[in-house]
């Protein structure tokens, strides 16, 4: 097909040179092209890029395949490789992760960003996304991200999709990551239009009747008469019944090359072809199509589908075991010349259905681990929901097997943020596992304690899952002592998972001991289960103790896991501040703040927002600690992070106290929800409301009960003295004297001495 001559888009270019004109001035743009196949999107966009360049930007490409066979991060890995200069090399988004999870993803997504801001300050630059209808899902969520980060960016964002071809779960996605963008629906030529297209070719009357103004089958309509030596234009009904017309006049040997090539995707390798085909080499079977202009060749062996739409008419003619015949065949070609290519080789055998179930199986699972490797979890959890399927035709009663891929597939859910989803599957797996034959047990328990451990990768803060604590303590009984890294690391999640308790003593004796059994282990578990740990010990331990377990995390973590790294020296701050170290203080919030900006993520970035907000509270700078918490609670809403608001009205109940100002009844009120203190908490708020009848009330719910919590027994032992109780003022007094001399802080974002 010819180069096709741009009509009809004035309002288009428009829109494009206004927004170009934004994103010089530093605004980044957004614009989405849409409409049904052949109506010109990919043209358009190759315009916009030679204007881009024209006007001294940057353009470049990413360009998917289609559903199942764009690899991971595919379009981007296409951008960032044309960005790439040898003094900015760009992040290796193909690469294998020694830590795969979600932490590790948003810090490579976060340094995509800042290559990205970087070239742009540069250089404006024109990032053209084609067919994103059919990218992989974990481009989406690569693109999603990106957006807001490059909010002032000399970016323009470019994309094409169809109206109504992506899957529901992509279309979904595309709905939340365009919301703001400006849509630009291409409609059809119009017949003024068709006109200027045709010229003297043909009667523009009768193509615009035929064509109904679709660019692409304009030029088909033209092409055909050429090709056939035509007078008169064919009667078709659509581009596709054209272009179906087209192939039926080549010779048996191009048809069967194309009916192989249509499997492969929109590009493929010829010797790919002519293994499927059963030859040494294509030959000459595809130079007849190329002569029609169907094919494109892109380099050396290397083609591409003129339009998505050839591949897709040709494929429509395939019956369905024909097709999976021809799957199973690209899936061995492929094994043999490109085995590296895991995703499309389990996309071929897991589409051959009957004809390969059980391969399909492994190689789907081969594929779905290089993706968690890679970060794409999205990619990951499609092929394992897939595997599921394949192995109901391979192995219907493999329960052992199918919970263990059911586990794979919930730590995808989980580091892909789908954790009500993971948290489901996960209890189905377990409730599979249970029912295990006998003679299964050692793998039963083991695959028991994944389980556990796949539904506690989420972490919530002040929130306690009586169905995960469970989970956790079944897993530890039937595991015993057969697995001394599964052991450590369960008994690490469920001391963290039982925090906050009435009662830390016991949590605490389970965290140590994990990390005792730690010490046996290679350092990359060890970080886990230490790290883990550690979120079971804070505000309990001895802070003394406490440091020396943050420093060796912060060791390990050293070159292996930078958000562990910034989340301990969070850690390390408040640990300082409770020892009364002041100067240990500032000098920890001065590292935490140089990690966090190194970054450049919002996720922690933010927290320095709220460490100023403390210090300024320390130092009776009450306008500055508003200001600060202010900042801070909009990074969050911004990150849509729903568990900083308890922060935010903690840290507002203790501004009003130690500032002597009148307490907000919205942010009293909801920190008085915090179940794990609740009546402790309602106590406190009624000593600051001077209500004696109140605060006793709330005491009456604790009893005797005196919370080892430090902050709740602080809390406790100043009501207590309030409402005028000397034997319960006593018992609160003893409580808190082991930490007599330290600062008891508050859910890490408000303080009193």
């Amino acid at each position: 097909m010819e180069a096709r001559a741009l009509v009809g888009r004035d309002r288009e270019l428009a829109a494009f040179e206004a927004a170009w004109s934004g994103v010089q001035r530093g605004q980044r743009a957004l614009l989405v092209l849409s409409g049904e196949p052949g109506i010109g999107k990919t043209r358009l966009l190759e315009t916009l890029a030679t204007r881009a360049v024209a006007q001294g930007g940057h353009a470049v490409w990413g360009r998917m395949w289609e559903v199942g066979l764009t690899p991971a991060f595919w379009p981007f890995i296409q951008v960032l490789a044309a960005l790439a200069t040898p003094d900015q090399p760009a992040p290796a988004l193909a690469s294998l992760e020694e830590r795969a999870d979600a932490g590790a993803r948003l810090l490579r997504f976060g340094e995509v960003a800042q290559f990205l801001l970087r070239r742009s300050q540069q250089q404006p630059l024109a990032i053209l996304l084609d067919d994103l209808h059919v990218a992989d899902p974990s481009s989406l969520q690569l693109l999603m991200f990106l957006l807001p980060q490059l909010l002032h960016a000399r970016v323009l964002f470019a994309v094409a999709a169809r109206d109504t071809d992506a899957r529901p779960e992509i279309a979904a996605a595309l709905g939340r990551i365009l919301r703001g963008a400006e849509r630009l629906p291409l409609a059809p030529l119009d017949p003024g239009s068709v006109a200027q297209l045709v010229g003297e070719r043909a009667d523009s009357g009768r193509v615009y009747a035929l064509s109904e103004g679709n660019p692409l089958f304009i030029e088909e309509l033209l092409a055909s008469v050429r090709a056939a030596g035509r007078l008169q234009l064919p009667r078709l009904s659509s581009v596709r019944a054209l272009m179906r017309e087209r192939v039926s006049s080549l010779a048996p040997e191009a048809q069967g090359a194309l009916a192989a090539a249509c499997v492969l995707g929109r590009e493929f390798r010829g010797q790919v072809v002519a293994h499927m085909l059963g030859a040494d080499a294509l030959g000459s079977g595809l130079e007849p199509v190329r002569a029609l202009g169907m094919l494109i060749m892109t380099g050396p062996d290397h083609y591409r589908f003129s339009h998505a739409l050839v591949a897709e008419a040709i494929a429509d003619e395939l019956d369905a075991a024909e097709r999976a015949r021809l799957h199973l065949r690209a899936a061995h070609a492929l094994e043999r010349h490109a085995g590296e290519d895991t995703s499309a080789i389990a996309h071929h055998l897991l589409a051959a259905g009957h004809l390969a179930a059980e391969a399909a199986v492994v190689a789907a699972e081969r594929a779905a681990r290089k993706c968690l490797a890679q970060l794409a979890f999205e990619d990951a959890e499609a092929l394992l929901e897939r595997a599921l399927q394949a192995l109901s035709l391979a192995e219907p009663q493999a329960s052992l097997r199918r919970a263990g891929l059911m586990c794979l597939r919930a730590e995808a859910l989980q580091h892909a943020s789908r954790h009500a989803a993971a948290a489901a599957l996960c209890d189905d797996a377990a409730q599979l596992t249970r029912a295990l034959a006998s003679g299964q047990a050692a793998e039963a328990a083991e695959l028991l304690a994944r389980i556990a451990l796949a539904r506690g990768l989420e972490m919530r803060f002040g929130h306690t899952d009586p169905i995960l604590c469970a989970l956790l303590r079944e897993a530890l009984d039937e595991l015993g002592e057969r697995n001394l890294a599964l052991r450590a690391k369960l008994l690490a999640r469920l001391a963290a998972a039982e925090q906050p308790a009435s009662d830390p003593r016991e949590p605490m004796a389970r965290a140590l001991a994990a990390i005792e059994l730690a010490a046996q282990l290679p350092a990359a578990d060890r970080l886990d289960v230490m790290y883990v740990a550690s979120a079971a010990l804070v505000e309990y331990l001895d802070p003394h103790a406490l440091e020396r377990i943050q420093h060796e995390v912060l060791a390990l973590a050293r070159g292996r896991d930078r958000g562990i790294s910034a989340h301990t020296r969070l850690r390390l701050c408040f640990n300082a501040l409770e020892r009364v170290d002041r100067p240990g203080f500032d000098a920890a919030v001065e590292a935490f703040a140089a990690e966090a900006h190194a970054l450049g993520l919002p996720r922690w970035t933010r927290q320095v927002h709220m460490l100023t907000a403390l210090t300024a509270l320390l130092e009776g700078r009450f306008d500055a600690a508003q200001l600060a918490a202010a900042e801070y609670e909009r990074s969050s809403q911004a990150l849509g992070d729903a568990s900083a608001a308890f922060l935010v009205d903690v840290h507002r109940v203790m501004f009003a106290w130690v500032s002597t100002r009148p307490q907000d009844a919205g942010p009293s009120a909801r920190a008085a929800q915090y179940a794990p203190g609740r009546a402790a908490i309602s106590a406190w708020l009624a000593v600051q409301d001077t209500d004696r009848e109140r605060a006793r009330g709330a005491l009456a719910e604790l009893g005797e009960r005196i919370p080892i919590d430090p902050d709740l027994g602080a809390m406790v032992a100043c009501a207590t003295a309030f409402i005028g109780e000397p034997v319960a003022a006593q018992r609160a007094l003893r409580a808190i004297e082991a930490k007599s001399g330290r600062i008891v802080v508050a859910a890490m974002v408000g303080c009193s001495v």
